[in-house]
């Protein structure tokens, strides 16, 4: 070794390079994070602002009282995805819990409006009668006989407006199905019931039975009965004094459902029903009519109890009708299913409002040969 060569070098430059770079890696990271928390703070506004409309306007809804919250929709964004749906399926939901409301609306007051009338002609004899008794005079006995005769038919009409009330009321409870006594039955013999419980009605018309062949189904008689007096009684209300009524049971097969079932038709040759009135026909309180005059009877409830019975036995109601030529109801009931296929038919309870099955009902082709439009509430 001939000898060493020490060179030196200062550090300070390198030290500041490595302050420099380090005090920019730090300033840099601290800008990365304030933007990164800046951003995805807008992002997940701008994400979950559907939500808080949703939940917005659910609270509005919430904390708001008649028809002005109901009526509210959200906006749907034309995205697709999951917030598009949630937004389209609650908007779905308010229209169902806006048409319930609408029609429950209508159901208490038709139902107050058809509740008063008795009770007035009520109070009214009542009042007249206990002020000639308090004036001391005496009453006419005819005029006592009077008040007394429309006291009875009010009271007897309010009567069968609670009684079929309570029918309605334990249909949308727990579902026609579960009221029902089923068991094997012939409907040509019901038929016959119904036809002479019918005749004892005040009518003029001209009623014919048409019964000739046994018909067996599985389902419960009186309801079955009722639903005959009921589409009957409909009949001899509309169909003028020289008219004709007939009652039929036979066997058919749906063409439509493509199924053996019992047939029950009742024809009458009234003036039909208009056209803008066969969605609406099942409805409680509808009336074909209009006012709301009173001059046919009826409390307005007898066909939506007669939708209800048929649909709890599985069947169907099907309506023709042809202005000035008549209307004719056909009701649709499975037949007994034979012995070693199913013992016994299902019967399943309606599933939501009588009201709400009717209005789904729609005017369909027209009747190859009356060209009456058929109201089916299928």
């Amino acid at each position: 070794v001939v000898g060493t060569v020490l060179v030196g070098e200062p550090l300070g430059n390198s030290d500041r390079i490595v302050s420099l770079i380090d005090n920019v890696l730090q300033i840099a990271s601290v800008a990365g994070i304030a933007l990164a928390i800046f951003g995805g703070w807008i992002l997940a506004g701008r994400a979950l602002a559907p939500v808080e409309r949703i939940t917005q306007s659910a609270d509005g809804i919430a904390n708001s009282e008649g028809m002005v919250s109901l009526s509210r929709r959200l906006d749907v964004p034309h995205t697709g995805d999951e917030l598009s749906r949630l937004s389209l399926t609650f908007n779905a939901m308010l229209d169902r819990i806006e048409a319930a409301f609408i029609a429950q609306r209508r159901f208490v007051s038709d139902a107050s409006h058809e509740l008063r009338t008795p009770l007035t002609s009520v109070r009214g004899n009542v009042d007249v009668l206990l002020r000639q008794h308090k004036s001391g005079r005496a009453a006419d006995p005819a005029d006592v006989v009077d008040a007394l005769d429309d006291v009875q038919r009010e009271s007897a009409r309010m009567g069968r407006l609670i009684d079929d009330l309570l029918t309605l009321a334990r249909t949308d409870t727990s579902g026609i199905g579960y009221i029902l006594k089923p068991g094997v039955v012939s409907l040509d013999v019901l038929a016959k019931e119904a036809f002479r419980t019918a005749s004892s009605l005040p009518h003029s018309q001209v009623m014919t039975l048409e019964a000739n062949e046994p018909v067996t189904i599985n389902g419960d008689g009186d309801r079955l009965v009722q639903v005959m007096i009921i589409l009957l009684d409909n009949a001899v209300r509309y169909t003028p004094p020289d008219g004709r009524i007939v009652l039929r049971v036979t066997q058919a097969t749906d063409a439509r459902e493509g199924m053996a079932c019992a047939r029950i038709d009742v024809e009458d040759t009234g003036p039909g029903i208009a056209t803008e009135h066969l969605p609406h026909l099942f409805e409680r309180f509808y009336r074909a009519e209009n006012s709301r005059t009173r001059s046919a009877g009826g409390t307005g409830l007898g066909l939506s109890i007669a939708l209800a019975i048929v649909r709890g036995h599985g069947g169907w109601i099907d309506v023709e009708t042809a202005a000035g030529v008549g209307t004719t109801f056909t009701v649709w009931l499975p037949l007994v299913v034979p012995e070693g296929e199913a013992t016994q038919l299902a019967l399943s309870p309606t599933d939501g409002t009588v009201a709400t099955l009717a209005a789904n009902a729609s005017p369909t082709a027209t009747d190859p040969v009356g060209d009456a439009p058929a109201a089916v509430s299928r």
